[in-house]
């Protein structure tokens, strides 16, 4: 009647230009790059970094071990540890004290302690008496949360990165939502049921719907 239908003789929309694969077992394998989802390199989740974890006892003050990151920050020396100065500095900023439990400091000197400064430039400087000379620092805080996550990234080391994968949480993937494979596998379908969703059925489900097949 007239109408165009456009067909295309290789895996790719012709109207979108989206390019997939071959259908072949490695397209279905999460361990394998060509199947995996790219986010979560085919593990399904991801390590996030938990704050509850930062702060695990937030009925403590910060100088009294609130945080297991921060540690005691009480007997602590003025050093250059960028990790102390964050609090020190923030607390100045708002005139806090922080001899309060972290319960009780206020939302923004939380929020700038664990996920930074923005561009807010904090300024520091101490007697570095070994040397007879002052020491000065001029920076945002990069706060707990960013810190620890680019420490996972970065470091090559199995034991830092254990130590510092306790403070976070395993979630699903969000990109894959815990189903490991890339958008190309996901869904692909076979009789209204994706292929994850197959994988997630009991021996006796699959039976049923391959009984259903034969029809």
């Amino acid at each position: 009647n007239g109408e165009v239908y456009r067909f295309c003789e290789r895996n790719a929309c012709p109207y979108c230009k989206l390019f997939f694969f071959e259908m072949t077992p490695s397209l279905f394998n999460n361990s394998n790059p060509d199947g995996m989802c790219q986010d979560c390199e085919g593990i399904g989740k991801k390590h996030i970094v938990d704050p509850a974890k930062i702060i695990n006892r937030p009925e403590l003050s910060l100088l009294d071990g609130a945080s297991q990151w921060f540690g005691e920050l009480r007997n602590v020396k003025p050093s250059g540890n960028w990790i102390w100065v964050i609090n020190i500095e923030l607390e100045d900023l708002y005139d806090n004290d922080l001899e309060k439990p972290w319960n009780e400091l206020p939302d923004i000197f939380k929020k700038q302690a664990l996920y930074g400064t923005g561009d807010k430039v904090l300024k520091w400087s101490f007697d570095k008496k070994t040397r007879g000379r002052a020491i000065g620092f001029e920076r945002p805080a990069q706060g707990a949360v960013n810190l620890i996550k680019r420490l996972i990234q970065q470091t090559t080391s199995p034991e830092s990165r254990n130590s510092l994968l306790r403070f976070t949480s395993e979630e699903n993937c969000l990109t894959c939502n815990g189903e490991k494979l890339s958008p190309e596998a996901r869904f692909v379908m076979v009789y209204n049921k994706r292929f994850p969703e197959l994988t997630r059925m009991t021996i006796a489900e699959i039976l049923m719907w391959l009984s259903e097949l034969e029809k």
